[in-house]
């Protein structure tokens, strides 16, 4: 994504035009998927928190969790499938209790 818009920003005049037309078609499908999904992945946390123990403060300082975050979160802006994209959410979620049991 990020190629084809310097390839776009590339073109005389018609560039930076054609980089707004790709940005509205593709970037805000992808960034609407990726914010609901963190939505989710937020409140889940929360109810962990709040019912399971979940200590949220341990994962602030986490860097493998923030790892496994970053990872997961380029497979959520690339994958359309919502069993993926629900398998993804409890991958998380199940590190994040193992993480703070630590």
């Amino acid at each position: 994504m990020v190629v084809a818009r310097a390839g776009l920003g590339t073109i005389p005049f018609a560039g930076s035009a054609a980089v707004e037309i790709l940005n509205e078609i593709v970037g805000n499908p992808l960034e609407k998927r990726q914010r609901e999904w963190m939505a989710e992945v937020a409140d889940a946390l929360v109810w962990l928190e709040e019912n399971r123990g979940l200590a949220l403060d341990d994962l602030k300082d986490n860097s493998s969790f923030h790892d496994l975050v970053t990872e997961i979160l380029q497979r959520v802006s690339t994958d359309t499938d919502s069993a993926k994209l629900t398998a993804l959410r409890h991958l998380l979620l199940n590190a994040a209790l193992a993480s703070s049991t630590r």
